[in-house]
Parts: C-alpha cells; structure tokens; sequence
C-alpha cells in the first residue's frame, strides 16, 4: 500500500469514530443522551383525565360556598337534614342574642296567657224551668234532678209566702243525692239517714245544715232559669238573698 493510501484509510478512520461520538452525544426520543428509541412511546399529545379535572373543579367551588355562606358551608352530623338541626342550626343563623330574644318572647306569652286564665271561674249554664203558672204549689218536681242537679218546689213552707226556690239535691254532709218522700211529706238522704222539710230545713238526722238554695230568676220573658253553680246557705243567711227565691 502506498503512503497515499494509507493516509486516506487513516483520514476515513477518524471520520467515522468522530461520527459514532457525534451520535452517542445526540439526545434519543428519551431526553437521556444516546437512549434509544421507546417503541411503546406515542407520538400524540397528552391527553388532559376528566375525572381529575372535574375533582378539581368541585374543591374549587366548595371554597367560594364557603367563603360566601360559612353558615351553610358548615358539615351537619349525621342524621341531619337542612332545615332540621334544630336549635344548634337556629343559633348560628340569628345570633346568640336573637335566640335569647325568641326564646323570652315565648316565656313572655306564656304568663300572660296564665295571667288571663287565673282566677278565671268555670262557666256555668243555666237551667230554664219554664212560666211560674206552669209550678204547681205544694208540688216537689224532680224533672231537674238529673240535669241541673236541683229540686224545684213551690211552697209557702218557709215564711208563708208562696214562693219557688230550686233546693241543691246534694246532702250536705255525705254528698248523697236526697230523694223525695211524698207520703212522709220531706226530703231523706239514704247515706246518713238525715231528713229534711219541704222547703229544706233540717228536720232529723245527723246533718248540721239545710239544703243549700240554688240561684233563680225570672227573665222578661217571664221564664224561671236556674243557675246550680251559684249556691245559697240558710245558716249563713243567704236565704234572705232575693237571688235564692222567685215569687209567682
């Protein structure tokens, strides 16, 4: 080999190691210097995940609820509902102080509905007997006993004067409903045995006391009402009450 050929095999020598440098230095699809090719690796671009996207945007707007309305935002216990937490929920939404204030509304409104109802007397009706002229005298009816709890008798008995007074059927010492006995001509009570005159006085027996007179009047419809609620006692001197006694 001549001198001219051995300086061109050595010339093509060194291009071809100052070209395998050259490409070990070159960065491969990789980024690592002189990597490869990744067969596996697509040319496309990355795609964006819906799902994370779509996380991130519900964080984000659990952060403007909160800053907007903490009330709401706030997490409720298990169990609860929006509108349900009660008093808890009740106190955020209005402050300490109009909690305070509703609450001492209602106590408020409480006394004064006690206020109104005490000392309030129960009502009582009135039993309408009917005209005088339909009373027939020395008569015991016991037509009121059942409903008004009461004797209607007319009688001049008492003062000699003819007069209607409605007699409490009550005995005063048992309670015991008394009953009329025509042939003996006077009130008895079966419980203790008392007995009293038609027009309620104490006649034997160990009660203390007479019938008590139940209120009566006659209205300008001239009709005799009683009222069994509103009783009159002869030892106290109620009797001589113009309300316990009606003149034909």
């Amino acid at each position: 080999m001549s001198v001219k050929e051995k300086l061109a095999a050595a010339r093509a020598r060194t291009s071809e190691a100052e070209g395998a440098a050259e490409s070990r230095q070159t960065p491969g699809p990789t980024g690592e210097p002189g990597a490869p090719p990744d067969p596996g690796a697509s040319s496309l671009p990355a795609r964006s995940n819906p799902t994370l996207e779509l996380a991130d945007r519900l964080r984000a707007s659990a952060v403007t609820r909160a800053v907007a309305d903490p009330v709401r935002a706030a997490p409720f216990r298990s169990g609860e509902g929006r509108g349900q937490g009660g008093f808890s929920e009740f106190i955020p939404a209005v402050g300490v102080w109009g909690a305070l204030a509703v609450v001492g509304g209602a106590i408020a409104a409480t006394f004064a509905v006690l206020a109104l109802t005490e000392g309030a007397e129960e009502p009582t009706g009135e039993v309408i007997v009917g005209p005088p002229d339909g009373i027939e005298a020395g008569v015991v009816s016991e037509a009121f006993v059942d409903v008004g709890g009461f004797w209607l008798v007319r009688s001049p008995a008492f003062d000699g004067i003819d007069s209607i007074v409605a007699l409490r059927a009550a005995c005063p010492i048992r309670e015991c409903d008394v009953v009329w006995d025509p042939g003996g001509g006077r009130f008895e009570c079966p419980c203790d045995g008392s007995t009293f005159t038609i027009a309620g006085l104490v006649s034997g027996g160990p009660s203390p006391r007479a019938l008590e007179r139940c209120r009566i009047s006659k209205g300008e419809d001239g009709l005799i009402r009683v009222d069994p609620g509103r009783t009159y006692r002869e030892e106290r001197g109620q009797w001589a009450d113009p309300e316990s006694v009606v003149l034909p």
